[in-house]
Order: structure tokens, then sequence, then C-alpha cells
């Protein structure tokens, strides 16, 4: 599985801007939050593809923790998702999250 890390800030930094995805390539913008330290979390993500097109989402409670851990399941999660869909081999996979600590720590 071959994949793009990428990040997203809401800040309205203008050196992140939208561009379209390349043929061949499908993007899953991923987030968790939590109510504070070990507090309850969410997660959710949606894959799309460079025509906007859904092919996947997910969202839900994931128990007790903090943000930093809800961002990283969330990116977990989404990772899973795609490894057993059927766009394994065939697809590109861009992950995008925020904040950048989250992605690093995948990489």
């Amino acid at each position: 599985m071959e994949c793009c890390f990428s990040s997203f800030s809401s800040r309205g930094d203008n050196s992140n801007h939208w561009q379209p995805l390349a043929i061949g390539f499908v993007k899953f913008n991923m987030d968790g939050s939590s109510g504070g330290c070990l507090r309850k979390t969410a997660i959710g993500g949606v894959l799309g593809d460079k025509n906007g097109c859904v092919l996947a989402l997910f969202l839900g409670p994931m128990g007790e923790g903090d943000a930093a851990n809800a961002k990283l399941l969330a990116i977990e999660n989404g990772l899973e998702i795609f490894a057993n869909s059927g766009w394994v081999g065939c697809k590109h996979l861009v992950i995008e999250s925020e904040p950048m600590l989250s992605i690093s720590w995948c990489e």
C-alpha cells in the first residue's frame, strides 16, 4: 500500500490550499476529537475520489482518551478501511488530517 501524507490548517494559512487529486489517487480526510484529557472521544473520516464522489466513510465514539489519541485512531481506522478495500493495488492513497504532529507520528 502506497500512501502520501498531507495536512491542513484551519488557521487561514495560505500555504495549504485545495488541489484536485491526480488520476489514480483517492484521499482519506480524517479527524478525531475529545472533550479533554481522558474524556469521551470520537473519530470520523471520508474517502473521496478526484470527482468528489464519496467512496467510504466512518464515524463513531472511541471511548475515553485525549484529542491526540483520537486523531491517531482516526488515521489508523482509515488505513484499515483502505487496506481491506478493493482499491489497494489500483489506487494511491493520500491521507489528510490535522494536526501535522499526528501525521509525523505515523511516518
